[in-house]
């Protein structure tokens, strides 16, 4: 075998994944691959030893028959979510039913579905070659205009300042200058916020603002919302540089009922629990540890305005014989009872400590260390998305795309800027396994002996089960690893 001189691992992967999926790219086109795209020089005979140690060469007198339009992808990337349920190929445990068994390019899927692309590609390329590039390209297009990224939503009142709320539902804020790393896609909080809203369910956030004293923003906000005069509520979506872009309506004469997690630190001197029940053991199959819920009744005052409003809610222990760790309050009408009130905050926010932890860690990044704008810049993507025809092109346009998303949203910070190959061998190569047990539908990621990133995949799996990804039928993905 020959060896290879000064060649980055970066580079030698580069060379590796282009002819693992164009592989009728000679060694002389790669090389000046490699100088469009690192500027630097690279010998076809230094490119040919990378592909001879791979043992990616093509044997002599053979060749590749050109790919159809149905084969750019590889298998399962980007199709439907819920595959056919005859193949029961996998073991599966008491109870479980294997739906698909070796889905992958899942974190790309769940992508997919959190910019609203809604798994469109797989459409397209099941409808045959007619009008495929044309199709392809609509789509992309359709991608990169309605994925502007909303940084918050601004809640305007009759009579008081605008409140803000991020994108993400963690909390609400005095200001917009929230953190870049809580925003989404414009079309996906508009689209979230305008269900909470038809439904009649509630807008459920991970905690209350304020550490000492419930803030007056707080205050406002439930007092506004809870009004069937919606005409007097105003919800826009502004972007990173504070601009207002899109107008949410609201429709029905039901008030918009908030629910949120309140911490046994806050509010010492502003908090008062009229009503504490009986904890009983919460049978919620997604949750791994075991949580006791009662039924609380909570008063909670506001010195600056001189208001005071009575909630009701779940308390949350993991130990009968320790403190309560999480309470859960509404302004929701009376007819829930505390389990179901923890069931519905928990499909949202499910992590709690860790939840809390990896909030507080942006926050200070935030704070101490500003991010720039460009966490999902999707005009920043290689040229070509718009009027080139190539369909290879465009695809891989859409992926990078969604590895943008994904490097900023779902994964750790330091794999922000990897990029797509380096996040493909580590994450998106991995199968999944899709199964329901006891009526919860999972997306199990299977991963090989000796994984070197398990704590990596379970934060991306945390961060998922916080976004409420959810199959044709309505039901709610859970992610986890084997």
């Amino acid at each position: 075998m020959g060896v290879i001189h000064k060649l980055e691992p970066e580079i030698i992967d580069f060379i590796l994944a282009r002819k693992n999926t164009e592989t009728n790219l000679s060694c002389r086109q790669i090389s000046g691959l490699i100088q469009d795209k690192f500027q630097v020089n690279v010998s076809k005979s230094s490119v040919n030893t990378v592909i001879k140690n791979a043992g990616l060469s093509m044997p002599i007198g053979r060749r590749h028959k050109k790919l159809r339009h149905k084969k750019i992808l590889p298998a399962g990337v980007l199709m439907p979510i819920v595959q056919s349920p005859l193949v029961q190929t996998v073991q599966a445990r008491p109870k479980e039913e294997i739906i698909a068994p070796g889905v992958q390019f899942m974190l790309l899927q769940a992508a997919d579905y959190l910019i609203t692309g809604n798994m469109n590609i797989g459409v397209i390329l099941e409808n045959g070659p007619d009008n495929f590039k044309d199709q392809l390209e609509t789509l992309l297009r359709n991608a990169l205009d309605k994925n502007r990224q909303a940084r918050c939503i601004k809640l305007a009142f009759l009579d008081t300042e605008p409140i803000y709320i991020d994108s993400q539902l963690h909390t609400i804020w005095a200001t917009p200058h929230i953190p870049y790393s809580f925003s989404l896609p414009a079309q996906n909080i508009k689209n979230r916020v305008i269900k909470i809203n038809e439904n009649n369910s509630t807008l459920t956030l991970f905690m209350t603002p304020g550490y000492d004293c419930p803030t007056k923003e707080f205050f406002e906000c439930i007092l506004g919302l809870n009004t069937p005069d919606k005409e007097n509520i105003k919800l826009t979506l502004v972007n990173h540089r504070l601009e207002e872009i899109e107008h949410i309506p609201l429709s029905g004469n039901n008030p918009v009922y908030l629910s949120f997690g309140l911490w046994p630190w806050q509010f010492g001197a502003y908090r008062k629990i009229n009503h504490t029940g009986e904890f009983k053991l919460l049978a919620y199959p997604p949750i791994q540890e075991k949580i006791y819920v009662a039924d609380i009744e909570m008063q909670l005052s506001q010195p600056k305005i001189n208001r005071t409003i009575t909630l009701r809610g779940a308390a949350l222990k993991t130990n009968l014989e320790e403190k309560t760790i999480l309470t859960i309050l509404t302004n929701a009408p009376k007819n829930e009872p505390a389990e179901k009130i923890a069931e519905a905050y928990l499909a949202l926010w499910p992590n709690m400590a860790e939840g809390f932890r990896d909030y507080s860690r942006k926050t200070e990044n935030f704070v101490y260390k500003p991010v720039g704008e460009d966490l999902f810049p999707p005009d920043k993507l290689p040229p070509g998305s718009s009027n080139d025809k190539d369909p290879k092109t465009l695809l891989r346009n859409y992926l990078e795309l969604l590895d943008l998303f994904s490097s900023a949203y779902i994964l750790p910070e330091e794999y922000r800027h990897k990029g797509f190959n380096a996040n493909k061998e580590k994450f998106y190569d991995l199968k999944v396994v899709l199964s329901k047990n006891d009526g919860i539908h999972w997306a199990t990621f299977q991963t090989p002996a000796g994984y070197a990133y398990t704590k990596d995949l379970e934060y991306a799996c945390r961060r998922l089960n916080e976004r409420f990804i959810t199959l044709p039928n309505g039901n709610k993905l859970w992610f986890k690893i084997s």
